[in-house]
């Protein structure tokens, strides 16, 4: 039986695989009010082709937490029964979580969301972000339901992309943001008092799921806005923009447009115009794009010139 000054603590489920997981798990560690009762993950074999993935175990460790691997969450509706936490939280986790898990908490169920919902519900949030020109990046708090990223909003933060941005920055934008809203929030979480919002459904975009093939670049047929885009969708967090030159796969993780002014080259699309030791001109479907910071088979190149040849051309 508690005494009667004993604050009781609300006792927590947290589920994540990744890097956004573990910074948040830390934070609301820190949050005296509350026990983290269980932190459920991935079983690292399934993990091989998460982009941000994070091994949890370190943080479980230091603050004793009971730490599980599993393959599927909806496996363990009957453990987290038995555990009978207050609130779960679930952070950067591909999974459809069934009912009969969400339903569980009295003080529901906390997702988080790299976008600004109800537009742009689905996967890869990040990436559509610059391939569709978004002037506006941000994370939601919702509490989970039925629908894809539909539920009830608990609070938003928004922040300004520009051409400097990129996955990396957006990834480190969102982290900051969904912390803050996290130290923000948990308080009215613990004592039923967040006042979460409905969406306006039919205000509602969806994205689809992006493959690696997605990032291809296609000089003949992109222009040098979209290609742009397209390397810094998916820049140092997420599988390398890339384009074939003499059968070798060559990544890119950074460009610029070169300015209308020196566009003095005639030239077909993919055709090298310009080489220096540290970047590429290529001719593209509308212009011309500089192409900087270079791999193959995943490892920075740093000879440029005797690589790459002007006026040959990239995916013949």
């Amino acid at each position: 039986m508690a005494l009667k000054n004993e604050i009781i603590k609300k006792k927590i489920i947290f589920i994540t695989f990744n890097r956004l997981g573990y910074a948040c798990l830390e934070e609301i560690i820190a949050e005296a009010l509350v026990e983290v009762a269980c932190v459920y993950t991935l079983e690292p074999e399934l993990t091989q082709k998460v982009s941000d993935y994070q091994d949890i175990s370190p943080v479980c460790h230091r603050h004793n937490i009971p730490l599980k691997k599993i393959k599927n969450i909806n496996q363990e509706i009957a453990d987290i029964k038995e555990i009978n936490p207050d609130i779960i939280f679930i952070i950067g986790w591909s999974q459809i979580v069934k009912p009969e898990i969400f339903n569980i908490p009295p003080l529901g169920c906390v997702g988080s969301h790299p976008a600004l919902l109800p537009k742009n519900r689905g996967r890869a949030a990040i990436p559509w972000h610059f391939i569709n020109q978004e002037k506006y990046g941000g994370v939601t708090l919702f509490f989970i339901d039925e629908g894809c990223d539909s539920g009830d909003i608990i609070d938003q933060s928004k922040f300004i992309l520009t051409d400097k941005d990129n996955a990396l920055t957006y990834y480190t934008k969102m982290q900051v943001a969904t912390l803050r809203l996290i130290r923000r929030v948990l308080p009215s979480l613990i004592n039923h008092t967040a006042k979460a919002k409905p969406q306006r459904h039919n205000q509602a975009t969806y994205l689809l799921p992006r493959a690696e093939q997605d990032s291809y670049l296609d000089f003949c047929t992109m222009s040098t806005r979209q290609i742009f885009n397209q390397i810094r969708a998916v820049a140092y967090v997420y599988p390398t923009a890339y384009a074939f030159y003499e059968q070798k796969k060559i990544g890119v993780l950074e460009s610029s447009v070169v300015p209308k002014k020196y566009q003095i080259y005639s030239a077909t699309p993919g055709q090298i115009i310009k080489t220096s030791p540290k970047s590429l001109w290529v001719k593209t479907l509308d212009g011309i794009i500089e192409l900087k910071k270079l791999t193959f088979s995943g490892k920075p190149l740093s000879d440029y010139l005797s690589m790459f040849k002007t006026g040959h051309r990239f995916n013949d």
